[in-house]
């Protein structure tokens, strides 16, 4: 309700109601339609309308009361419903009505239907956290207030303000959640910022971050799941170099294995090392071992207390399954943790006619792998064949009678694995050198030869 009242050679004071349509009624203009101007403006309005039939006057408009309509709210809401308002009633006031957000609401794509068609989008978190009033809309007649689900999320785990789970709108930026979280707290490790995520081939992925480098790393657009980790600084006591299979090894090099010599292709990275951390903690930070890993090769080298290099077997398999076997060795600094690729070829040694190696390939069978290493020759003692496999903490060893095993006569229990060294013996045991010649470029050959051929 308006009060309107005319000042000049007559006073006249009016009383009007604006129709739900917004219109007013005032003689001699009759109708007009207010809607959509604010009251600071009518009085300008209302008087050029008027000067068409009154001379030297002024014009003054007081609101006397709010006109009342109905808006209702959907979603996920404590109360949905119909609810009545006025014309000052804003977003934030109906969500407070309907008893507020439900756990799983969003706070940050809420929908404001117009009666017109038109769907404008409320961010409350920028007013609740950034003041920004521009995101709590006023109301009209017929709107709908619509409030879906949080679709997605990133978490800040530390090293801001305010850590905790945001809700991640569509072209998100760490900057933007950086901001939203408050400022970085000081002592943080800002060169060892990670972010977490699910690849697309369902594997963790680790992706490194560097905040000094603001252009880049900020602006890493995030994704739904994603956890920014930015660690403090006391969490860090030295490195662990980190050579072969592991996802976040990213950089390929030539490296030289310290207990064989032979000269490797391998993955290698350098790990920040925490304190406490153990073989386990640095595989799942680092984004696990890659298919091709070879679990049951892993070990760690390390100086011993005496200075010389020690190599410490692991049973990756293990730790990775179990936390608290003994296979999942503390890490100490100035290691290196290696974890080697799964060999692609077996080996073919002893008495036969084309010793060597041939490539691995499932399913194929004894007979075909000798049949390519040329069969046997006339010193060949076929009943006496092992095959050697590589395990930790020592190979292990199979004997076969390749005699029955050819004739059919006998079933072999295992299923040969890359790596694998079948060895065919002589008569009479000669001529080791050959073999140990063969198998140089394998870092166990020394126990490998030792456990077959004790002293």
């Amino acid at each position: 309700m308006l009060e309107i009242i005319i000042h000049g050679f007559t006073n006249e004071k009016l009383t009007t109601f604006v129709s739900p349509e917004g219109k007013i009624f005032v003689p001699p203009v009759g109708e007009l339609c207010v809607r959509d101007r604010s009251l600071a403006e009518f009085p300008k309005y209302l008087k050029a309308q008027l000067s068409r039939h009154l001379k030297q006057f002024d014009v003054s408009c007081l609101l006397m009361s709010f006109r009342t309509f109905r808006v209702q709210i959907l979603g996920e809401v404590k109360s949905p419903g119909s609810y009545l308002v006025n014309p000052l009633t804003r977003v934030s006031d109906v969500i407070t009505t309907a008893g507020g957000l439900s756990a799983v609401a969003s706070y940050r794509q809420i929908e404001v239907r117009r009666d017109n068609g038109n769907v404008e989008k409320s961010d409350l978190f920028k007013l609740l956290r950034m003041g920004d009033s521009s995101q709590d809309k006023t109301l009209r007649a017929g709107d709908v207030i619509y409030v879906p689900l949080a679709r997605e999320s990133v978490v800040v785990k530390n090293g801001v303000v305010r850590p905790g789970k945001y809700e991640l709108k569509e072209g998100e930026t760490l900057g933007d959640i950086l901001t939203h979280a408050g400022s970085l707290v000081p002592d943080i490790a800002v060169s060892e910022a990670s972010i977490e995520r699910i690849g697309k081939d369902g594997q963790k992925e680790i992706i490194k971050l560097n905040l000094d480098d603001k252009a880049e790393s900020r602006g890493t657009v995030l994704r739904d799941g994603d956890i920014v980790t930015i660690p403090p600084m006391l969490l860090y006591q030295g490195s662990v170099k980190v050579i072969g299979e592991l996802v976040g090894a990213d950089t390929f090099q030539k490296t030289v294995n310290r207990l064989s010599g032979a000269t490797e292709l391998l993955k290698v990275g350098t790990y920040r090392l925490r304190k406490g951390e153990r073989v386990r903690d640095l595989v799942y930070n680092l984004g696990g071992p890659t298919v091709k890993a070879d679990l049951e090769a892993a070990r760690i080298e390390r100086t011993g207390n005496n200075g010389e290099l020690e190599a410490v077997q692991i049973d990756l398999s293990k730790a990775l399954a179990d936390p608290s076997s003994d296979q999942n060795v503390a890490l100490q600094v100035g290691d290196t943790f290696m974890l080697p690729p799964l060999p692609d070829n077996i080996y073919i040694l002893g008495e036969v006619g084309r010793p060597g190696a041939y490539p691995y390939n499932i399913g194929i069978e004894i007979r075909e792998y000798l049949t390519q290493a040329g069969g046997f020759t006339n010193h060949a003692r076929i009943s006496s064949a092992r095959v050697i496999r590589v395990a930790n903490p020592k190979p292990r060893i199979f004997s076969l009678d390749l005699r029955k095993v050819l004739q059919g006569e006998e079933t072999v229990d295992f299923s040969f694995r890359a790596g694998d060294v079948l060895f065919v013996p002589r008569s009479e045991i000669v001529g080791w050198r050959d073999i140990v010649t063969v198998l140089s470029e394998a870092y166990f050959v020394r126990s490998l030869i030792q456990t077959i051929f004790p002293k």
